[in-house]
């Protein structure tokens, strides 16, 4: 469990959690990014345990791509912003192959807030008994949005 000072920045690095709590909750700022320098690469994977924040950061930099995975077995819990592709040449990638991603917050947003690209993917088969997945949304103030190369969503197979 990190502080309201923590930040978690994952660059040209994994970071993989199998089991255990991580709670990131700082408030409505950027504290848990992928992908952080220009160029850079950041990944995060979640299986049979838990995770907590406000706000996640999937491909942060200029150029950068960051990647997260919700594993069977995860469940994950934003409460505000759930970005990608923050910056120009960006791209951000939400795979949901068994896990379960509760949106929680009074104000969801989903997707580009910047120029890159993100892409969510929900019920994916990733093999090792990850497969399908559930994304439970506050469908009163949930928004996908794209300010930049655009949004792509994937559920099962059949693109929305």
């Amino acid at each position: 469990t990190m502080g309201a000072t923590g930040v978690i920045n994952v660059n040209n690095a994994a970071l993989v959690q199998n089991g255990g709590v991580l709670t990131a909750n700082t408030g409505d700022n950027d504290y848990f990014n992928l992908g952080t320098t220009a160029g850079g690469y950041g990944y995060y994977s979640l299986a049979n345990g838990a995770m907590t924040t406000t706000r996640l950061n999937a491909g942060f930099a200029a150029g950068a791509f960051g990647v997260w995975d919700l594993l069977s077995g995860g469940t994950a819990t934003l409460n505000t912003w759930l970005i990608g592709g923050r910056n120009a040449g960006a791209t951000g990638a939400y795979n949901i192959a068994g896990g379960t991603l509760n949106y929680t917050g009074a104000v969801n947003r989903a997707g580009t807030w910047g120029t890159g690209r993100t892409e969510f993917n929900v019920g994916l088969d990733a093999g090792s008994g990850n497969v399908g997945g559930t994304l439970n949304l506050n469908t009163a103030n949930f928004s996908f949005m794209s300010s930049g190369d655009g949004v792509s969503i994937q559920i099962g197979r059949a693109h929305v």
